[in-house]
């Protein structure tokens, strides 16, 4: 029996293919392929969670009322969704309403901001065009004497 057991043994080492054993420079090059893919999948995750900023001006910051502003506008059409799924009735037409108040009050305000942004852009493109430029009027103090003020009525 141990004269079989041995060619057994021998026959199964040269039929069967052997295990390569693992060097550190191939555990190494699997670690570091790896980390590639896991960077990948990273990189991956954070183009499909983060916005596309092609289209947007680069030069103008977000900020946080327009961040607040954006997320109010997804909830309205979220609320016009579920209101026209809603059956026709009183509730519906109600919450109807009360959505049309919301929409009109959030756009008086964007309009009212729209505004207020152009008079300050407005204001600061004369501020720099006139930046280097003013000039006073002359005043009497080689005399001794004071401007001239306003009349007063």
């Amino acid at each position: 029996m141990g004269i079989a057991s041995g060619i057994i043994r021998k026959a199964k080492k040269k039929l069967l293919p052997k295990k390569p054993k693992d060097t550190p420079a191939k555990a190494e090059a699997d670690r570091k392929a790896a980390a590639a893919r896991a960077a990948e999948r990273k990189r991956q995750e954070n183009i499909r969670t983060t916005e596309s900023k092609s289209s947007i001006n680069k030069n103008r910051t977000v900020s946080k009322a327009d961040i607040i502003a954006a997320s109010t506008a997804a909830q309205f059409r979220t609320m016009q969704s579920r209101i026209n799924a809603m059956n026709a009735g009183n509730s519906r037409t109600m919450m109807q309403n009360l959505l049309d108040r919301q929409k009109a009050k959030f756009k008086k305000e964007q309009g009212a901001e729209l505004d207020t942004m152009t008079r300050k852009q407005q204001q600061s493109a004369r501020d720099n065009k006139m930046r280097g430029k003013v000039t006073l009027p002359k005043t009497p103090f080689k005399k001794g004497g004071l401007a001239k003020g306003r009349k007063k009525k």
